[in-house]
């Protein structure tokens, strides 16, 4: 039997999990509710469905920043994933040694990884009940099981961690591809150096970084402060006493803290 190279599996590892990442985010960032993937399709409700006020998608401002959010995070963290995990093996073969920062990419990584799980958890366990837009059937029912169990908003946890994931190896510091580019500045200018746009490296960084700040800002504003609040109050009016009594019983969406 030929030895196992432990370098190589270690690489092999490191571009799977970039390639798997890229790859996570990209899925769950579809509505499963109008997807034929099997991996995150739910079920078609037929029950007449009660749309309600929803302050993310009524408006054509607001459209727009939700477009440009789907469109960074789909195709920017597809395309690093893929990128990182083919140029992690060219690295490799061509004999350049593995990221300084690889652990901390994994770790990353995995985060990215473990945040779509938990989505698809989430999907599966709703079922009909899961929409996009704000609305009620009227066969539906308080679900109470799966991730529910636990937290009222799961899947919007899972959006805090796919979030956090981006911080890392996908739009953060942590990117394999940063290590084939010049840190060497090309221009001498003080106004490039504060911007950090003085050489190829810190170019793509903070291009890639104003991508994960911007999903944060639209995150906070748009999850944290609009959605949740308007999804509360659309099944309170619809269930009454027995939805506050389902939140009075768990954690918003994360543990100990909110």
């Amino acid at each position: 039997m030929l030895p196992i190279d432990s370098s190589f599996v270690q690489v092999a590892l490191y571009s799977l999990m970039s390639c798997l990442a890229g790859t996570c985010v990209y899925l769950g960032e579809f509505d499963p509710s109008q997807s034929n993937n099997k991996i995150i399709a739910v079920p078609r409700s037929t029950s007449r469905a009660t749309e309600y006020h929803d302050r993310i998608f009524n408006f054509p401002l607001s459209r727009m920043i939700v477009t440009l959010k789907f469109f960074i995070v789909k195709y920017v963290s597809l395309a690093s994933g893929i990128l990182q995990g083919v140029y992690i093996l060219w690295r490799h073969y061509n004999g350049l040694p593995l990221s300084p920062y690889a652990n901390q990419a994994l770790a990353f990584n995995s985060i990215a990884i473990f945040a779509f799980l938990l989505r698809i958890w989430c999907y599966h366990t709703l079922k009909q009940a899961f929409t996009y837009k704000l609305k009620v059937t009227e066969d539906q029912k308080i679900i109470t099981t799966g991730p529910y169990t636990y937290l009222a908003h799961p899947n919007y946890t899972g959006l805090l961690l796919t979030l956090i994931s981006l911080y890392g190896a996908l739009m953060g510091p942590y990117n394999a591809l940063l290590d084939g580019l010049e840190d060497k500045p090309f221009i001498d200018l003080t106004l490039f150096k504060l911007l950090h746009i003085d050489s190829p490296r810190s170019i793509f960084l903070t291009f890639t970084m104003a991508g994960a700040v911007y999903t944060t800002c639209w995150f906070f504003y748009f999850i944290t402060y609009l959605r949740i609040a308007d999804e509360e109050a659309m099944l309170r009016s619809h269930f009454g006493k027995r939805y506050d009594e389902f939140l009075s019983k768990r954690w918003r969406m994360i543990p100990f803290v909110y």
